[in-house]
Order: structure tokens, then sequence, then C-alpha cells
């Protein structure tokens, strides 16, 4: 069933879905990164997360707000997180990826600097 299949569903389940603290927090959390906000992004991220740990989509879009900028441990190890939890997420291995050889395109004496 498509997410906005859900919400389409009326009653007190659409309710429920629009209006858990963790959910509205990520998409606060996706207007600031469309805004490009990326701090506040990743700091409503991580109210998110503190409202349910294991939300996929925040810890993706907290890998995102990371590598924006230029965080690319915290940026690798919220895509990794993602991967654990959802390890057929091709956006996640993707992302993984672009900072790793981000991070193997930097000579050594910058990464050490």
């Amino acid at each position: 069933m498509a997410f906005g299949a859900l919400a389409g569903a009326g009653g007190a389940y659409a309710q429920r879905l629009w209006d858990d603290p963790a959910f509205v927090l990520y998409q606060e959390a996706a207007e600031a990164m469309d805004r490009g906000d990326h701090p506040r992004a990743a700091a409503l991220a991580r109210s998110a997360l503190a409202h349910y740990p294991d939300f996929v989509l925040a810890h993706f879009l907290l890998g995102q707000a990371a590598l924006a900028r230029g965080l690319r441990d915290e940026a690798a190890a919220a895509f990794r997180k993602v991967l654990a939890l959802y390890p057929g997420s091709l956006a996640a291995r993707g992302a993984l990826q672009t900072v790793e050889r981000a991070v193997d395109a930097v000579p050594a004496t910058e990464a050490s600097a």
C-alpha cells in the first residue's frame, strides 16, 4: 500500500499518521532541507529520531543534511544506519558510495590536517 494511500484511508488511522510527532518533525526537516537550512534539517531529524529511533527516513535525511554540510563521517554513519535498518535501500547505498568516493578523493595530507 502506498504511503499516500494510507494518508487517504480516512478516519482516525490517517489522523494518527499525520499527527505522529516523529512524522511531523520529519516533514519539517524535509522542508528545511528544501530551503537549504541544513543545520535545522539535521536538528529536526534528530528530534524525530528521539521519538522513533528506527525511523529510516529521518536517518536518511540526517545523512543528506550532514553531506550537504561536508560532515562526511556523520553522513556515512547515517547512511550505514539506514542500510542496517533497510538493507534494500538503493538510495542509502548510493549515498554511502558517494561519501566513500569523496573521502577516497581527498589527498592524505588534507585528510590528516
